[in-house]
């Protein structure tokens, strides 16, 4: 979005075509699902072709070395734990206002004058 602004305000400098420089938020957000879905498909597969166990569920750890994942027990040599994530709302005051990067809208702070006409830009 900073580009975006900075590319409204070229034509000071003489670039000319960029007055009607606009932002598609769902264009942004389905282009970051993509990368994601992309970079995240195949990859337990990719895994198990080089060895390595994926195993899924909800694990704890039993012993020193040892684990126990949806009722199994395994002694691996080498343990790497992949949570996945999810947006997550803090206890904090105002969180009301807040949104997560999974819903349809973005959020810009309204810090001085960058942050005002991106803000008021976006809601159209």
């Amino acid at each position: 979005m900073e580009l975006a602004w900075r590319a409204r305000r070229a034509g000071a400098l003489g670039l000319t075509g960029t007055g009607s420089l606009g932002l598609d938020w769902g264009a942004v957000i389905a282009r970051k699902d993509q990368l994601v879905s992309e970079w995240s498909a195949g990859k337990p597969e990719s895994l198990e072709r080089k060895g390595i166990a994926v195993l899924r569920g909800q694990a704890r750890f039993v012993g020193p070395r040892e684990l126990e994942i949806a009722g199994q027990r395994v002694t691996p040599e080498r343990i790497v734990i992949a949570t996945g994530s999810a947006p997550a709302r803090p206890s904090i005051p105002g969180i009301e206002h807040a949104i997560t990067s999974t819903e349809q809208r973005p959020v810009v702070p309204r810090r001085g004058h960058v942050g005002s006409s991106l803000s008021s830009r976006s809601r159209a």
